[in-house]
């Protein structure tokens, strides 16, 4: 199944899931997000994980929000990569991560894949704090 399909199909599952999660919109907190990052990438499943933006939570139906070009917070692949790369992560084994923008239903999401990795557990040899 390719990454489009799959991600339609977790969206019309309507649930979030042990490998993915739904934001409607790009983290304002750096540490929020650094922390979702880490979570899904600790998860015990045998899958890549996904962090879906631009789709409401459950809650909400599972909205499909979309996505502006230059909408505040939008990172790109380099400024995820950059974010972690400046993190203390114990051992310096950090997950490793692409970014991938979708378009469905005429509106754009992006999907930060957080690939499979035996390094279990991924944690911060120091505290990172956001505002």
């Amino acid at each position: 199944m390719n990454l489009l399909d799959e991600i339609k199909e977790l969206i019309n599952s309507k649930r979030e899931g042990s490998y993915w999660d739904f934001k409607s919109e790009p983290h304002e907190n750096k540490a929020s997000l650094l922390h979702d990052i880490i979570s899904l990438s600790n998860s015990i499943t045998h899958h890549n994980r996904y962090l879906i933006l631009g789709v409401e939570d459950p809650s909400n139906n599972c909205n499909i929000l979309g996505l502006q070009s230059g909408q505040a917070n939008r990172k790109s692949q380099a400024q995820f990569i950059d974010f972690l790369r400046t993190k203390k992560f114990a051992s310096g084994l950090r997950p490793e991560i692409e970014l991938k923008t979708l378009i469905i239903n005429q509106k754009e999401i992006d999907v930060l894949i957080i690939f499979h990795k035996p390094f279990k557990p991924y944690y911060l040899s120091e505290d990172y704090r956001d505002r």
